[in-house]
């Protein structure tokens, strides 16, 4: 919870959270991350990098990441999805 009594959540595409568990850790109460994808292969053609590439194992394995994170254990983590055509 903030310093102002105000729970923060973040929203991202899961991409850099390992750059920001810090922050994460210490002023974050919810993380909703986007996983447009359930494969690396469907991820890589619907969400590629700027070099074209699937960064679906970065994000998962960016999630854990921060559920491993023992400073501050009781952020909620979501996942979530845009269904698409």
């Amino acid at each position: 919870m903030g310093s102002s009594g105000l729970h923060i959540g973040v929203v991202t595409n899961g991409t850099m959270i390992d750059r920001h568990l810090d922050e994460i850790a210490e002023h974050v109460t919810w993380l909703r991350v986007s996983v447009d994808a359930a494969t690396e292969d469907t991820y890589g053609r619907v969400r590629p990098d700027r070099k074209g590439r699937s960064v679906f194992g970065k994000v998962i394995a960016n999630m854990r990441a921060r559920q491993r994170e023992d400073r501050n254990p009781g952020i909620l983590v979501f996942v979530g999805h845009a269904l698409r055509r």
